[in-house]
Parts: C-alpha cells; structure tokens; sequence
C-alpha cells in the first residue's frame, strides 16, 4: 500500500499513473490531472477534490469516503 496524508496538492499531473493500492487520507488536490490514470483499490477519504481532471481514468473497486468532490470531469 501507498499512503498520502495530510497534504495539499496543487497542479499535480498523475495522467496514466498505475496507482494500485492508494490512500489519499485528508488530503486536498486542487487542478488535478488524473486523466487515464489507473485507480486500483484505492481509497479517497476525507479528501477534498477540485478542479480535478478524471476524463478516461479507470476505477476499479476505488472508494470515496466522506470525500468532497467539486469542478471533476
């Protein structure tokens, strides 16, 4: 497992990362780009997502836990 806790993510670009296994916990990532990116058992909690670019990416048993989730295409 990979852990991210507790940070703030700006203009972050993980287009067509393989992200297997992923805790974004508390997190807050602003003008995103997860375009084709591949989300495998991963897990948003309490997270806050804007501006976040999703197009294409592909989500397999991905959870969004009281996460807040604005401006996502």
């Amino acid at each position: 497992y990979s852990a991210i806790n507790r940070k703030k993510l700006q203009q972050l670009s993980l287009a067509g990362a393989i992200l297997s296994n992923t805790i974004f916990s508390r997190v807050e990532i602003e003008e995103a780009n997860f375009s084709y990116t591949q989300l495998d058992n991963a897990t948003f909690f309490k997270a806050r997502l804007s501006h976040i670019d999703f197009s294409s990416a592909l989500f397999e048993n991905t959870n969004f836990v009281d996460a807040h989730i604005s401006h996502a295409d």
